[in-house]
């Protein structure tokens, strides 16, 4: 074949790759960040003995509409928002960690239990892994303002990337007195080069396109999406660092970089709990330790 024949068929070749590697990381990008919408409308407040109402409200910004649960308390004054991961929302938080909020009532705190964008029925979105969504939970807080709370009297808890966007809100907002992180990630770059060829059967040289095309389609650069590089900010208030010991998603490596760069975090293993699995594995003690460190940092102004 003559050397001119083989070079153009090379470069169609050359070609034919490029387009098939840009192909799969646009199908690969597209389907990681679409979040998945599994409301449970019978586990309410209402399932675990609680008084609520429906509320919506912006998130920061406006980009977003969300949907929320408030769960009064009479006589007090200080408010808490809670948060869950992504895939979920709020009707799963009352299923599977809804314990916490009946403690956290019983003590006296307000609630504010919020379907991140694109979950549950906020409007819809496709998932930035905290970048966007730290927005909603300062939307919650902006809302609870409205409602009588002060800066100050208000704290967050968040699950898994819900626990990533409260480190981001946290830091971004200093109204915000203290936070629980419950299976946060440091870095979503070491959660998707361990997770990426298990979750999608690819080789790890596709993460690129997959990474440019998950850009070209949220908006941002989903790599920095890094708690890590804020947590700092949120010193000198208070940040809990829970973790599950045997967590196969976010290995507990995560939360022990996150401790070392926040002076005023404290950090629990929960030894033999999978991923955010903390509360079942150890419900009382989990119940004890959140319910006293929000009693003790979120003061009842």
């Amino acid at each position: 074949m003559p050397r001119r024949r083989r070079l153009r068929w090379l470069g169609i070749g050359s070609l034919l790759l490029a387009m098939i590697y840009l192909a799969v990381g646009a199908m690969t990008a597209t389907k990681m960040t679409r979040p998945k919408r599994r409301f449970k409308p019978e586990h309410s407040p209402a399932s675990r003995g609680l008084p609520y109402e429906e509320v919506r409200f912006l998130a920061r910004g406006g980009d977003a509409d969300l949907a929320g649960w408030f769960v009064p308390a009479a006589g007090t004054q200080r408010a808490l928002i809670l948060v869950h991961g992504k895939d979920s929302n709020r009707s799963r938080f009352m299923e599977h960690a809804g314990a916490i909020a009946v403690e956290l009532h019983r003590r006296a705190f307000n609630l504010l239990l919020i379907d991140l964008r694109g979950h549950g029925h906020s409007s819809d979105s496709r998932l930035s892994f905290g970048i966007k969504e730290h927005r909603d939970i300062l939307g919650a807080f902006d809302y609870l303002q409205t409602r009588g709370f002060r800066k100050g009297a208000i704290g967050v808890l968040g699950q898994s990337m819900g626990a990533a966007s409260t480190i981001f809100a946290a830091a971004a907002e200093p109204g915000i007195a203290a936070a629980v992180s419950d299976c946060a990630y440091s870095d979503i770059r070491l959660v998707i080069d361990h997770q990426f060829q298990a979750s999608t059967g690819l080789p790890s040289w596709f993460v690129p396109a997959t990474r440019l095309f998950g850009w070209l389609l949220v908006g941002v650069d989903l790599a920095t999406a890094q708690p890590l590089r804020v947590v700092a900010q949120i010193a000198p208030r208070p940040l809990f660092l829970i973790h599950s010991g045997a967590d196969a998603l976010i290995p507990v490596g995560h939360a022990a970089d996150l401790r070392l760069a926040a002076d005023s975090s404290r950090l629990w293993v929960i030894e033999g709990a999978g991923h955010v699995r903390g509360i079942q594995a150890a419900e009382t003690a989990y119940r004890t330790r959140v319910g006293e460190f929000f009693h003790k940092n979120v003061p009842n102004n």
